[in-house]
């Protein structure tokens, strides 16, 4: 299994030591002070990229939840049928593009999707 890490840790190793680099190591009040603010902005950075992930995983849902289809059975004549409902009808699965009672093939408000077998 393939883990995947938000932070490289191989980066934030080389960060870290870069900033212990730059201070003195008698100096451990600056040496910590400076830790402290690498890891937060590495953290600021964590979070940014959480929310972006977030935003897009939320979007995905959305565009999912609006392609959302509802099987229906034998499609019955006079019944009002709804964007994404699917029907059966002449041994295929047929899918309504547009709110319609019209049966389907028999217009563009019906496309055909699968075979029933």
């Amino acid at each position: 299994m393939k883990v995947k890490y938000l932070i490289d840790p191989t980066r934030l190793q080389a960060e870290l030591e870069a900033v212990h680099k730059r201070t003195p190591a008698t100096d451990t009040a600056s040496l910590g002070s400076a830790l402290s603010e690498q890891m937060a902005a590495m953290l600021r950075h964590l979070a940014s990229r959480t929310e972006l992930a977030f935003e897009a995983l939320t979007a995905e849902v959305r565009d999912y939840t609006r392609l959302r289809m509802r099987f229906c059975g034998p499609y019955a004549p006079g019944t009002s049928y709804a964007p994404n409902d699917c029907v059966q009808k002449g041994g295929a699965l047929w899918i309504a593009l547009i709110e319609t009672t019209e049966p389907p093939g028999a217009s563009s408000c019906w496309r055909q999707i699968g075979v029933c077998r």
